[in-house]
This record gives structure tokens, sequence and C-alpha cells, in this order.
């Protein structure tokens, strides 16, 4: 993420929680290690499926719940 002041690169978080109204959310509170203001964020994780390939070469999607 980008210091929207300086556009430096390196940033850190100082505080993340969910959102209080959808837990799909997080809020996040970030600082610029350069110039050090800060500036709050809401982030959606992204949903990322792992797929396995089957011994005749054809893939599925790995469903987590039945391991």
């Amino acid at each position: 993420m980008l210091c929207p002041v300086c556009g430096n690169e390196k940033t850190k978080v100082d505080d993340s929680r969910p959102d209080e109204k959808d837990n799909t959310r997080i809020n996040r509170r970030r600082s610029c290690v350069r110039c050090g203001i800060g500036w709050p964020t809401r982030e959606v994780p992204e949903n990322i499926y792992f797929e396995m390939m089957k011994i005749r070469g054809k893939t599925e999607k790995l469903n987590r719940i039945e391991g």
C-alpha cells in the first residue's frame, strides 16, 4: 500500500479489527514509515480457491470442509 502523502511503499499496520457492521471487511489503521502520517483503510479479503489435479488431468476446486 502506498502512503497517500509521500508515496512511500513501506507502511505498517497500527491497528486491525473486523468491521462492526459487516464481518466480511477489516478496518485497519496504517501509518507511513517515512513521513509518519496515519490513515484508515477498509479492506476486503480476496477469496482464494485451491484446485487439485486428479490423476487423469481433471482439475476441481478443493473443498476444505471435506478435507
